[in-house]
C-alpha cells in the first residue's frame, strides 16, 4: 500500500459567513438580505480541526456529507494494489476505495464498500463496488456490479429508523411508569424491566414486534452481503430484548444504549450511501459475455 502523510487540505478552510447586500425592487422597495448562518463542521474518522483548517490524520480520500446546516468530514481509506490480483494475492475486500494498477485475473473477486478502479484488464473475474466500478482496459467474461451493497444499507437504514422512533416512544412510557408511585410500590425491579416492556409493547405497540422480526429476517437472509457486524449485532440485541426472555437484567440504561447504537448506525449508513453508483468501461471485446448490475441513488 502506498504511504501518504498527514497533510492540510489547503483548499478547504472554514470561513465565517459574510452578510449579504440588500437590494431594491423595480418600485424602489427595499429587499433585505437573507440572514446568513454559519455551517456546523463536524470532524469524523481520520479528521481533526485546528483553528479554521481541516487536517487529515490518516491517509485516504476526504469525503463530505451534507445534512441541513451540518457538514461532516471524514477520511475514506484507499487500498493501492500495484501488481496483478491473482491466486497469490487472493481476493480483495476492503472498507473503502480500491485502486488496482495491474490486472484482475481469472477466478478472482474484488469487493469494495466504495469505489473500485482497475487500470488493466478484468479477465474472467468479478468486481462489486458500492460506489463506482471503473475499468481502464479490456474486460472479458466478467461480472461487474455497482451499488448493490449501498441499496441494502439504505433498506436496512429505513427499517432501523422506524425501530429507533418506536424505541424512543417506549423509553418515554417506561420513564413515566418507573417514576410513578404505583411502580415504586410494586415488586418489579428497575433493573429487570423486560416483563413490563413486553406488556407495554403488547398493549400500546402491537406492530413493533413485527418490525423487529422483519429486520432480523432481512439480516439473516442477506448475511453474506452484510460486511459490517454492527447490523447483525443490533438485530441480535433487538431479538433478545423484545422477542425473547433475556437472561441478563434489562434496565432503562440497556434500552438507551441500544437506541444510541441504532442512531449511530443510521448516521453511518447515511454517509455510506452518499456517493452515486455507476459503471465506467473503457474497452470491451466483441466476444464479451458480461453481467452488469447498476443500482442508482
Amino acid at each position: 500500500m502506498k504511504k501518504k502523510f498527514v497533510h492540510y487540505f489547503t483548499d478547504f478552510i472554514i470561513h465565517s459567513p459574510t452578510s449579504g447586500r440588500p437590494e431594491y425592487t423595480a418600485t424602489n422597495e427595499l429587499l433585505p438580505a437573507t440572514k446568513t448562518v454559519p455551517s456546523l463542521v463536524q470532524p469524523k474518522k481520520g479528521v481533526m480541526i485546528v483553528k479554521n483548517k481541516v487536517i487529515a490524520t490518516s491517509s485516504g480520500r476526504p469525503i463530505f456529507f451534507y445534512k441541513g446546516n451540518c457538514v461532516t468530514i471524514s477520511i475514506l481509506p484507499t487500498l493501492f494494489h500495484t501488481r496483478n490480483v491473482n491466486g497469490s494475492s487472493g481476493n480483495i475486500h476492503f472498507r473503502g476505495d480500491v485502486e488496482i494498477e495491474g490486472e484482475v485475473e481469472a477466478g478472482i473477486r474484488v469487493e469494495a464498500e466504495r469505489n473500485i478502479l482497475v487500470e488493466q484488464a478484468l479477465n474472467k473475474a468479478s468486481m462489486s463496488a458500492s460506489g463506482a466500478g471503473i475499468t481502464r482496459k479490456n474486460i472479458l467474461n466478467s461480472g461487474i456490479s455497482a451499488g448493490v451493497h449501498t441499496m441494502l444499507i439504505v433498506e436496512l437504514d429505513q427499517m432501523l429508523q422506524t425501530i429507533h422512533h418506536n424505541i424512543e416512544k417506549l423509553s418515554a412510557l417506561l420513564k413515566q411508569l418507573v417514576l410513578s408511585s404505583s411502580f415504586k410500590s410494586s415488586h418489579i425491579s428497575s433493573n429487570n424491566l423486560q416483563p413490563l416492556i413486553h406488556k407495554l409493547v403488547e398493549k400500546k405497540m402491537k406492530h413493533f414486534p413485527f418490525l423487529v422480526k422483519k429486520y432480523a429476517e432481512r439480516i439473516k437472509k442477506e448475511e453474506a452481503n452484510i460486511k459490517e457486524k454492527d447490523w447483525r449485532e443490533v438485530g441480535a440485541e433487538l431479538l433478545t430484548l423484545f422477542l425473547t426472555v433475556s437472561t441478563h437484567p434489562v434496565s432503562l440504561h440497556t434500552i438507551t444504549q441500544l437506541n444510541h447504537k441504532i442512531k449511530q448506525l443510521c448516521e453511518l449508513s447515511e454517509t455510506q450511501a452518499e456517493s452515486d453508483s455507476y459503471i465506467q468501461i473503457e474497452n470491451a471485446s466483441t466476444s464479451l459475455s458480461m453481467r452488469v448490475e447498476i443500482f442508482l441513488f
